[in-house]
Order: C-alpha cells, then structure tokens, then sequence
C-alpha cells in the first residue's frame, strides 16, 4: 500500500522523460544548495521511493533568468549563463540539464552613510550602529542590506523609538562594480507604555493576564518586551494562541499601548502513559495518568492530579529478592500572582513503596512561596 502511494504521488510521464542529475558548472562563490531551491528543474532523487521528477523544457528556459537574478541579487551583476543544455541519457527515458555559469566579478561596498542619528545621544547612536552587519570592502549583498534595513528599525525600537522608520538606497555603479548604500532614520518620538489592553478572553479574567506581563503603566517602552509578554502568557496554560503588538495612543506620540490578542484552549488535559524502569537496584513497571485543570475556580490557578501505580521487583526479574506494589499519587495546585509573591504551590501526595528491607507508606504535603526578584 506504501508503495502504491508514493506511485500516486508523483506526477505523469505524459512522454517527458525524467530528470537524473541538474548540473551546475562554474558555481563557486555562491552557495549551489540555495540556488537549486530557486530553480524549476529538479533531479529525481537517489531514493528508489522517491516520485520522478519530469522534465519541463519551459523550465529549462525560465532558469537562465532565475540563475541570473539569483547573482545579480548577490552582487555578481555581470553573471551570464552561457549554455542550458538538456542531455539524453542512454535508453532515453532520462536526461540530465546542465547549465554553465560565468560568475564574473562581484560588486563591492564602496561605503555605507546612515543619517538621521544626529539628534541622538551618542552611546545610542553607538548601539545602533554597532548592529550594521555590512562594511565598505564587502561584497554588495541584496538580502544584507535589507536584512540591516530591518535591523536599524528594531535596534531603534529596543531604544524605546516604536515608530522608528529607516529608508534605504543602494547606488550601484556596474561599470566600475562599486556600490554605495545609504540609510536614512526617522526615529519618531521615544515613548512610555499607556497600558496593557487584553482581548479575546471569554472564561479567564483579563485583568489577571494584564498583570502576568509584569508590565506597568509609565515602563520605558522597548520593542522586547512584547516577546517576553508573550512567553509569559503563552506559558499560563490557558490560551491556544497568544499574539502581542502595541498601537499609538491618541493625541500622545510619546505613549503606545500594549494590546494582546489570546485565544482560550482547552482548560482540560489527560494524559496516559505505560513504562518501565531499570536500575541496578530494581526493575518495574508502571501507568501514569495524568490530569491537569487549568484556570481551576478562576484566577489562572492549575490544578494537577497524577496518579502512577507500578510493580516493583527487587533487585531484577532473574534475582527476585522483594517485589510488591507501588504508587505514587499527588495532587498539585499553583497560584500565580498572589500579593507580594509570585506563586504559592501545594502539594498533597500519597506514597507506596517497596525497598530491600521494608516496604513504606504514608502522606505528605508541602507548601512553597516564590518571589521573583530579577
């Protein structure tokens, strides 16, 4: 039946013969696994279970510009390719496609101007530009220089500036294989958060998530705090999907307000297991059920019940000395967020078990209390 369907999922000859081998001659100073992702033609692969691939002669033809444009956007402008050929292999039914590259020389940096840093303090202009990844001398790189595009704006919003925009130009003289990048910043205002807005929320009291950013309003705003708002929520157990950004405020340039987006899960897990365990003291074997209730009576509390009965050999199956039941049961409930602390957590749990000279049981409970202080 496998093989049956990995017949079906390949695609139909209809007289094409199939692709054995794509070869690239003259690549070498780009990297030749990221440009055979950018072409259309595909070599079948070694794998005998492996579906065909068939040939397209339009692809063939499309390639040439791809192979092209894949160059030029790694600073190689004078790339050409000077042969596409399509080879028969013996018996017909296959061929192999070749393309021959001549790479020519690459265009280089000649310098990189960024302006608008002016009005900055300077150990924050220096922060910024320590992020440029791109220098004069280097070869011009498209994906580069967008990439550091992108991150000057972040590096200015970590800075407190969430309406940072950066422009770029990239002047390229073909001729003389030279390039001059400029980028242009209009950091905006540096702003405070207003406030942390959430919404979505249907069972679980949205005030309570707002306090779980540990985000307070007048916090210098910077553009990490969304991630690790996000992390923290997302790690409460109640939410499917949970999506942090921040918005202007009205009539207040200098305020932005944090909004975040959750979708409520389930607030019910089971989990069931089977297993063993191996020592050199002793073997045994056991299920686990597993059964935790988030949101439990409301205010984000868990509850966790766990239940693992086993059978205990001792010290093996081959030398029994001992053997018994096992088990362990517990109950777990966690409040985050209460007061000063951080979390209180109990946990009242049940014990039986089977050692060389005895077997023990009883209860235990403990209560613990955190406070996060960094």
């Amino acid at each position: 039946m496998v093989l049956a369907l990995l017949g079906c999922a390949g695609a139909a000859a209809r007289g094409r013969p199939w692709v054995h081998a794509l070869r690239l001659e003259g690549v070498r100073q780009v990297d030749r696994g990221d440009l055979e992702k950018k072409l259309g033609v595909e070599a079948t692969s070694w794998n005998p279970l492996a579906p065909k691939r068939y040939l397209d002669p339009f692809a063939v033809t499309e390639d040439q510009a791809r192979i092209e444009a894949f160059y030029r956007a790694r600073g190689y402008y004078g790339a050409r390719v000077t042969a596409a050929q399509v080879l028969p292999r013996r018996g017909g039914a296959s061929v192999d496609v070749r393309f021959v590259v001549d790479e020519g020389l690459p265009t280089v940096i000649d310098d990189v101007v960024l302006a608008g840093l002016d009005d900055l303090a300077a150990p924050l202009a220096a922060q910024v530009l320590a992020r440029i990844a791109i220098a004069r001398g280097q070869r011009f790189d498209s994906d580069r220089y967008l990439q550091t595009q992108d991150t000057i704006t972040g590096a200015l919003k970590d800075l407190g500036y969430p309406w940072a925009r950066v422009t770029g130009r990239a002047e390229v003289d073909r001729d003389r294989r030279r390039c001059l990048v400029r980028y242009t910043v209009d950091h905006g205002p540096r702003a405070d958060v207003d406030g942390v807005e959430v919404r979505g929320t249907v069972a679980v009291d949205a005030a309570r998530v707002a306090a779980e950013t540990r985000i307070d309003r007048g916090d210098p705003f910077r553009l990490t705090l969304l991630e690790d708002a996000r992390r923290r929520i997302y790690h409460l157990g109640v939410f499917s999907s949970v999506k942090v950004r921040y918005e202007p405020v009205a009539g207040q340039p200098h305020r932005v307000r944090l909004v975040v987006d959750v979708k409520e899960s389930t607030f019910n897990e089971l989990r069931l297991g089977v297993g063993f365990g191996i020592d050199p003291l002793h073997q045994e074997v056991h299920l686990t059920g597993v059964y935790v209730r988030h949101n439990f009576l409301g205010g984000l509390r868990t509850l966790r019940l766990q239940l693992t009965p086993a059978y205990v050999v001792i010290p093996a199956i081959w030398n029994v000395q001992r053997h018994g039941p096992a088990l362990t049961a517990e109950g777990v409930l966690t409040q985050p967020r209460a007061g000063f602390l951080s979390q209180i957590q109990w946990t009242l749990g049940y014990d039986l078990g089977v050692e060389y000279a005895a077997q023990y049981q009883g209860p235990r409970t403990s209560l613990g209390a955190a406070r996060l202080v960094w």
